[in-house]
């Protein structure tokens, strides 16, 4: 659709896919700039919900690089295109909700190099960022990558620099392994976890995870639930949320 040089992260393009598969590494031309796919990540709206959509893998250092600086899950430049969503979701949004694929939580499992936990300095610097902005109380994890259903209000998924131990942040929900065999990774999820230790290991969880979005006009609400392979709700695992331009609340 268009392209542009960007300081930064160099060619940058906006494509619309009508047929086939775009993933990373692959090559592209628009107008006079080329380049190839170094990471897919989208921001769209919803209604009065912001969606944010990051690549993880793409981009990310080796885990088993030193933590630090130069360690990242993201990559520079999708960090610096994160933040400036984030900044652009300010006094905008009732509810932002970053769609990130790995665990966020992780205080069950250190030095397990599952998900956010072999880069924990990236994702402290990533939840100072969301309190600096005032986004604490509108934002919601929502991942897909874990090969479990779980889900935690907040009480757990607080990361920034100088948090209380009992300070809480935002909510964290894992809808997955639909297909992929379950496996459990990282927590505490203080609403429930679900990855079925089958008679058979390798047998199909086929659980899921659904997000449902209501908007009045005036306030947002959600409920996040996880199922099993009948449609029935897991035991326990649910959120409900009320949004609205002051932050969102939990139950």
């Amino acid at each position: 659709i268009e392209a542009h040089l960007d300081k930064g992260r160099g060619p940058v393009a906006t494509i619309l896919i009508q047929s086939g598969l775009l993933k990373p590494g692959d090559p592209f031309v628009c107008g006079i700039y080329n380049g190839k796919i170094r990471s897919i990540q989208q921001a769209f709206t919803i209604g009065r919900v912001r969606f944010i959509v990051t690549d993880l893998r793409a981009e990310r250092t080796p885990e088993d690089a030193p933590d630090g600086p130069e360690k990242s899950m993201l990559g520079r430049a999708q960090r610096e295109w994160f933040f400036s969503q984030l900044e652009h979701a300010v006094d905008r949004y009732p509810l932002v909700v970053w769609v990130n694929t790995v665990p966020w939580i992780t205080k069950n499992s250190p030095g397990s190099g599952h998900g956010w936990e072999p880069y924990s300095w990236e994702r402290t610097l990533i939840a100072d960022r969301i309190k600096e902005l005032g986004l604490v109380k509108h934002m919601l994890i929502l991942s897909g990558d874990a090969h479990m259903v779980a889900a935690d209000d907040g009480r757990h998924s607080n990361y920034a620099t100088g948090a209380a131990e009992d300070e809480p942040a935002f909510p964290v929900f894992q809808a997955a392994p639909l297909d992929r065999f379950p496996q459990i990774k990282g927590g505490p999820y203080n609403r429930g976890i679900s990855a079925p230790n089958n008679w058979f290991p390798l047998l199909k969880a086929k659980q899921y995870g659904l997000m449902e979005l209501q908007d009045d006009g005036h306030m947002i609400r959600v409920e996040l639930s996880g199922h099993d392979s009948r449609g029935n709700v897991l035991p326990g695992i649910i959120i409900h949320m009320e949004c609205d331009a002051g932050g969102c609340s939990t139950r």
